[in-house]
């Protein structure tokens, strides 16, 4: 190490790295033993070990970059790469370690990629809810947490640390412990681009949401840090409108506001705290029906909001109006968007099939047909070089689905897989 020996061992054989006998110089005893690696695969392994190691000993810093050989070797090897799961594992690992470090896109981007690879992953889906969490984008961090929730009370040996880990992320955000749709659930915004509804949770049609359904608003964004979060409705008024209010006491709530420059006013939507107002968003009237706040479009009031200006996302009720007997778990609910995504295929709609299939797989990740569907919809679409990824994921989890097994060996016939 800089020019210095740590270690050394005399030897006559020059090309050969011996196994023992070797000698402390500046390093301290034991003296090491070297172990020659004979293939990838051992080479790989030995990289894991020394990151995990690493881990363990909070040298993050080690382990992050052991981890990086590891996933370099074993995603560069052409007897290697294949292994998905394994390869979803170290990246899950990895990602664990960039959380620590705080460095919270590439831990968001390993849970990504494990979870691309083997879609099951407990840990990579734990990590992505906890990583939301940090972020405060709690939304997607509900839907990541009951994932998990909802895949480990149905293994027969889940990890009680990472159970630990779920429930406390679901106690924070006051949703109920079980395998239902969590009460801020909102359908991609993507799908309106096919005409399909994205305010209702089981069916599609009128995509209107009424005020008096807005159970909670998720203000991201926000110039203010601390003005940043849900805000959950409160019992009191406003013009009308219901208040609402975030745990760091700011508030939302629809005021009179004056047009300047003139004797008019006209209503908007105001976040501040206490009689000092930061952010307001105009809005116009419908009638006897108050105005929900806009996504966008708000602006400070002088200096007192910071830029960027705040986004808005309402969280309604998910259960539509809720319907007796409308099965809300994940499950049911990602069945009726693949059931929908298989109808519109069979419409010549295949773009829009595609849409529902990946939502129906955003909403639970191992749904078997949505696989297949997302699979058959981009096929139909022409893009039948990434028809196999969807089949491969599914092969990946359940290794010997025997429909996801015919369909790459017909697009292996027609020349789709390398």
């Amino acid at each position: 190490h800089a020019g210095g020996p740590v270690y050394a061992c005399p030897t006559e054989e020059k090309p050969q790295v011996p196994r023992d006998d070797w000698q402390c110089f500046e390093g301290t005893e034991p003296a090491p033993e070297v172990c020659a690696l004979a293939n990838e695969d051992s080479a790989a392994a030995a990289y894991e070990e020394e990151a995990d190691s690493a881990a363990l000993r909070t040298d993050l810093q080690q382990a992050s970059s052991a981890f990086d050989r590891a996933l370099s070797i074993r995603a560069a090897s052409s007897s290697l790469r294949h292994d998905w799961a394994r390869r979803a594992a170290l990246h899950a690992r990895r990602g664990k370690v960039w959380q620590a470090l705080e460095k919270f896109d590439r831990a968001l981007s390993d849970a990504h990629i494990a979870l691309t690879l083997c879609p099951d992953s407990v840990p990579a889906l734990l990590l992505r809810a906890q990583i939301f969490f940090e972020t405060r984008e709690l939304q997607e961090c509900a839907l990541s947490a009951k994932q998990c929730w909802a895949l480990m009370t149905s293994s027969e040996t889940p990890d009680i640390s990472l159970k630990k880990g779920c429930k406390r992320i679901l106690d924070e955000l006051n949703e109920p412990l079980d395998d239902k749709l969590p009460m801020s659930f909102v359908a991609s915004d993507f799908l309106e681009e096919f005409d399909l509804d994205v305010n209702s949770a089981f069916n599609f049609g009128s995509t209107r949401i009424g005020l008096e359904e807005v159970v909670s608003i998720e203000v991201a964004d926000c110039g203010i840090h601390a003005c940043r979060g849900l805000y959950n409705r409160t019992v009191q008024n406003s013009n009308g409108a219901p208040v609402y209010e975030s745990a760091a006491g700011y508030r939302m709530s629809l005021e009179v506001l004056p047009i300047k420059g003139t004797t008019e006013v006209r209503h908007g939507w105001v976040i501040g705290k206490g009689a000092n107002g930061l952010y307001g968003a105009r809005v116009a009237s419908s009638g006897s029906t108050s105005p929900a706040p806009p996504r966008s479009g708000w602006r400070a009031f002088g200096d007192a909001g910071m830029p960027p200006m705040p986004t808005c996302s309402l969280l309604h009720r998910t259960s539509a109006t809720e319907h007796s007997g409308c099965d809300r778990t994940l499950a049911a609910h990602a069945a009726r968007l693949a059931a929908s995504a298989a109808s519109l295929l069979a419409a010549d709609r295949p773009q829009a099939a595609r849409a529902c299939s990946e939502e129906a797989l955003r909403v639970w990740p191992v749904l078997e047909d949505g696989f297949m569907q997302k699979a058959r919809a981009l096929d139909a679409d022409g893009a039948v070089s990434t028809a196999p990824e969807p089949l491969q994921q599914l092969l990946t989890m359940r290794p010997r689905h025997e429909d996801s097994l015919a369909a790459l060996l017909e697009l292996q016939a027609r020349g789709a897989l390398s």
